[in-house]
């Protein structure tokens, strides 16, 4: 007899289950934390893309009440109530309405 086929002989049957479930057991548990690894970066890039395009609808809106703003304040009236438009103008000493 070899020395392998001795070793096998001395070992019982229960060891060798136990060996083969704690190998088992041991790549299931890889496999599960790849899994794991791999679902947490899924839904941080989603949530990343969710407050993107929030940010980004904001910014939007910001703009569009900007402009719906600053269009509501060129216009004013005159003293004759005719409207009238202020103009504005980028100097070297600073903004220049005329």
């Amino acid at each position: 007899m070899t020395l392998n086929q001795t070793h096998r002989a001395n070992v019982a049957p229960l060891d060798v289950l136990i060996a083969s479930l704690r190998r088992g057991l041991g790549v299931a548990g890889r496999i599960a934390l790849g899994a794991f690894i791999i679902l947490a970066a899924g839904i941080l890039a989603v949530a990343t893309a969710v407050a993107g395009l929030a940010i980004a609808a904001v910014a939007l809106v910001i703009g569009l009440m900007g402009r719906i703003h600053l269009s509501g304040r060129s216009h004013r009236r005159g003293q004759a109530g005719t409207s009238m438009t202020l103009d504005a103008r980028r100097t070297s000493r600073g903004w220049t309405v005329e």
